[in-house]
């Protein structure tokens, strides 16, 4: 039987022996397995971001990297004139895996720091009307036609559709018999729905909502609501309770 000790350990209220001898490296592979069980397909990126994370934090003890620490990693990018976005998205694979780490059992993490968040000005501007998209198109090249076509219905960048890193075909998946429940909401028009065992990432196309960290003073038409275990409706704004 587990000692009372053991037992609040096991629950997180006490710091067991594994949140100090935890490190960077274990926090690595603890992510990279939940990439894995989530059937996730951009493992790459978190491998982009790790190749600046690993120089700074390798064979640091996980209870080191304190707010302190990571406002000198923040310094030291944007020294080497990564952009603020850039940062931001190692950031976020940092804090995730701190996130991870703190949610198992025993925790490996006893505390996320707290990750400040620059501001960015490379934010999408600009929105094309239906027909201006279809005149764009119709001006194109042959060759960039498709990935227009990607980019005007899910709101990516051109260098995620055609560089070296964008799309490949073993992440494409024709198929026309698509249905699963709804594991998150994203944000007003994004969904996560469970198929074939793993997460698939579903933009709704023409609905007028927010995105996230989008001001709220002109109120969307739509909200996209959880209702439930496994299901999400789109909802009048006038419906949604504040």
């Amino acid at each position: 039987m587990l000692t009372r000790a053991e037992v609040k350990v096991q629950e997180g209220q006490r710091e067991g022996t594994r949140i100090h001898r935890t490190k960077f490296e274990d926090l690595i592979e603890d992510i990279e397995r939940d990439y894995r069980l989530r059937g996730y397909k951009t493992w790459g990126r978190r491998q982009d971001c790790l190749k600046h994370l690993n120089p700074v934090f390798s064979g640091m003890r996980v209870k080191a990297i304190t707010p302190e620490r990571v406002q000198q990693y923040v310094d030291k990018r944007l020294e080497e004139g990564a952009a603020p976005a850039t940062i931001n998205r190692e950031l976020d694979c940092l804090k995730r895996m701190m996130v991870i780490g703190s949610q198992m059992t025993p925790p490996k993490v006893a505390k996320v720091p707290h990750f400040p968040r620059l501001a960015e000005h490379n934010v999408r501007e600009g929105f094309l009307e239906h027909d201006e998209f279809l005149a764009v198109r119709g001006a194109a090249a042959d060759h960039l036609k498709v990935p227009i076509t990607i980019a005007y219905y899910t709101g990516m960048r051109l260098r995620e559709i055609i560089s070296d890193k964008g799309i490949r075909w073993d992440q494409v998946e024709l198929t026309t018999d698509f249905s699963g429940p709804v594991v998150s909401v994203i944000d007003g028009d994004t969904i996560e729905v469970q198929h074939n065992s793993r997460a698939e990432r579903i933009r709704l196309i023409g609905i007028d909502c927010p995105a996230m960290r989008v001001n709220y003073s002109e109120r969307p038409a739509v909200l996209l609501i959880p209702r439930g275990e496994g299901e999400a409706e789109l909802c009048p704004n006038e419906k949604v309770v504040e």
